[in-house]
């Protein structure tokens, strides 16, 4: 997974996650954002803020599919991210699901990838 991470995205770059966060620090090489944790929108606010200042610095970022709905249980991040940016599915990696079970038995899923961009948006919208 770490491998995939750095062989898929830009050296200078970001990627938005929460528990596979240190995964990705440490095997992908890659600065992480740690995403807010927050049931409203403006919990959520000063981060895309953030985001939108790197981009606007020609930052790129990313975001693995925990990042997006994990710990969200009223999607205000996710709402958020959906009306502001465009994925782009890269691809995905294979990881050890050490949430589940894993005392009893060893499993595997896969996280995905994508690259996020600004919306661009129309004069009289939002």
């Amino acid at each position: 997974f770490g491998q995939m991470i750095q062989d898929n995205t830009d050296a200078d770059g970001y990627v938005i996650a929460i528990d596979m966060g240190p995964f990705i620090e440490y095997y992908g090489k890659r600065e992480v954002l740690y995403r807010t944790i927050g049931s409203e929108k403006k919990d959520h606010d000063w981060y895309f803020k953030q985001m939108n200042d790197l981009m606007d610095k020609g930052k790129s970022i990313y975001i693995i599919e925990s990042g997006i709905t994990s710990y969200d249980p009223a999607r205000a991040f996710l709402k958020g991210l959906v009306e502001g940016y465009e994925l782009h599915y890269i691809n995905y990696g294979v990881v050890e699901n050490w949430y589940a079970f894993s005392s009893i038995r060893q499993s595997f899923m896969r996280e995905r990838l994508f690259k996020l961009e600004k919306k661009i948006q129309q004069p009289g919208t939002r």
